[in-house]
Formats: C-alpha cells, sequence, structure tokens
C-alpha cells in the first residue's frame, strides 16, 4: 500500500492489548467486523491516528479481495493492482 499501516506504540502501549487487537483485526472478515473493533477502541483510545486508519482500510481491502479471490495486492506509484487466483466471480 506504501503507506504506514500499524497500531502506534504511544496510542496504545500495552503490548498484549496490541497484539490481541492486530489478532482480532486479522480475523475481522466483514465491514461490520472493523467497524465494531473501531468503535470500542475509540471508545478507550479516543481519536484514532492516522496508521491506525490506514491498518483499518488495508484489512478492508484485504477483505474485498477475498471476495474476488485476490491472492495478492500491491501499489506502483498512484496504480493498485491485484493478482486473481483462478476464477474470479
Amino acid at each position: 500500500m506504501g503507506l504506514p499501516a500499524f497500531i502506534p506504540e504511544d496510542y496504545m502501549p500495552d503490548v498484549h492489548r496490541r497484539l490481541v487487537t492486530y489478532k482480532r483485526l486479522s480475523l475481522a472478515s466483514t465491514d461490520e467486523d472493523i467497524e465494531k473493533i473501531r468503535e470500542e477502541i475509540v471508545d478507550c483510545y479516543g481519536f484514532v491516528p492516522p496508521e491506525l486508519e490506514n491498518l483499518f482500510e488495508a484489512i478492508g481491502i484485504r477483505n474485498l479481495l477475498a471476495v474476488v479471490k485476490g491472492r495478492r495486492w500491491y501499489t506502483m506509484a498512484r496504480t493498485c493492482r491485484s493478482n486473481l487466483a483462478g476464477k474470479a466471480p
């Protein structure tokens, strides 16, 4: 993606909490799952930093690619590309 996409340590200082959040995000398979996690984070920590917003977006893109059987996505300059596996719907 070319953008920083992570949970900043100074935003969520507890390493265990960050790891649990990364795990939950890795298992989030719908926009609703992502939004629920985002709301919980906002309730606990307030304003979401840009790096974390980028992570939410990256997870959302990953989920969209799963629907069309996307294997990999990457960016070059201003172009985003994806490799598809087999027959996409």
